[in-house]
């Protein structure tokens, strides 16, 4: 339900929100694996799909997005893994106003080091591009690092 009370109106409306997701988990040979997900739906905004769209509040009406990722990931011994992947984000053009995101395309590259059980340090690089309607696309370079502590 979407609320729009201001000092003239109290009104609001529904927004659906559905999806499908549908997950794998594929070892190819030890120790390479596929690992990828796809997804379809309406305001899916609040699981990180939909480009960070889920409704459009001109309209009165849910975004529909789909999209999804692979990963191939290879385990080179038991400090460290390599992994490189693709994944998209697709938002329908006719649920958007100008300036909307309806595509979002990401390559990424990864190594994750565990010198510890439960620890593990990554440094990764991905290359973004996105598509808006009706203004330019832009690109995004980016280069991040993480520590994870398994529990």
């Amino acid at each position: 339900e979407v609320d729009r009370t201001s000092a003239t109106s109290d009104d609001h409306w529904i927004a659906p929100q559905w999806g499908f997701v549908a997950d794998a988990l594929v070892p190819i040979y030890t120790p390479l694996t596929f690992k990828g997900e796809f997804f379809y739906g309406r305001n899916l905004d609040a699981f990180l799909a939909g480009i960070g769209q889920g409704v459009n509040t001109t309209t009165e009406t849910s975004i529909l997005a789909y999209g999804g990722w692979g990963q191939l990931s290879y385990k080179i011994n038991d400090q460290f893994t390599l992994n490189g992947g693709y994944g998209i984000d697709h938002a329908d053009k006719d649920d958007l106003n100008a300036g909307g995101r309806y595509n979002n395309q990401v390559v990424f590259s990864n190594v994750i080091y565990s010198p510890i059980k439960h620890l593990k340090f990554g440094i990764e690089y991905s290359h973004w591009y996105t598509e808006y309607l009706q203004v330019d696309n832009g690109t995004d370079h980016r280069v991040q690092t993480s520590v994870i502590w398994d529990f």
